[in-house]
């Protein structure tokens, strides 16, 4: 479920709501599950347009997160690249949600948000929203070299923006409304921001 929408009748739909949310929050508690909750994104701080009931969970780590889906290291050493079809755009997402988190001031509480287009019939969304330079900065994450970047465009003409990231294997490519930065240098997006689009 990384990646994705969090519903509880996803996880048992057998079990309560009641019940499965408060194993969820156990386990963020415990720093295992990190929610990274839906915000509007108008303007900072994030968190004043989080909505509670509209979140996306990632895991604690990205090697935990692929044992757990039986993904063992015998299948990174074999040419056979299924595994990455099947769970790319998940583990891309994790490790993204890894890096940005770890990236936080170690003295709050770490917090990731996203953006979710709020219309009926609407599949726009953008991976996760951050601040970034006193601003709000989307970024978009591509498991591989190629994808349309159409919920990009749309949260940066809704929220009058002037850049957004994405994060990809493709090499670093400072061309705006949307820079591209390859895995590799997450750690250096406040710095590249500020160097090429709040000069």
């Amino acid at each position: 479920m990384v990646g994705k929408k969090f519903k509880y009748s996803n996880i048992d739909r057998d079990k309560q709501s009641r019940d499965l949310k408060e194993a969820l929050i156990l386990l963020e508690k415990a720093g295992v599950v990190f929610r990274v909750k839906h915000t509007s994104g108008n303007g900072l701080p994030l968190e004043a347009e989080a909505k509670e009931n509209i979140f996306k969970t990632v895991f604690l780590d990205i090697g935990l997160m692929q044992n757990i889906c039986g993904l063992n290291s015998d299948i990174f050493l074999t040419s056979n690249e299924d595994f990455i079809k099947v769970n790319g755009g998940a583990i891309a997402e994790q490790f993204v949600a890894q890096e940005l988190l770890n990236y936080q001031d170690c003295y709050r509480q770490p917090s990731l948000h996203c953006w979710v287009r709020e219309a009926k019939s609407s599949n726009a969304e953008v991976d996760y929203v951050i601040p970034c330079c006193s601003k709000v900065l989307p970024i978009e994450v591509k498991s591989g070299k190629t994808g349309t970047l159409r919920s990009m465009h749309l949260y940066l003409k809704k929220a009058n923006l002037s850049a957004g990231v994405k994060i990809s294997q493709l090499p670093f490519d400072d061309t705006l409304p949307i820079i591209s930065i390859p895995f590799y240098a997450i750690k250096k997006i406040p710095e590249l921001i500020s160097s090429y689009v709040y000069k």
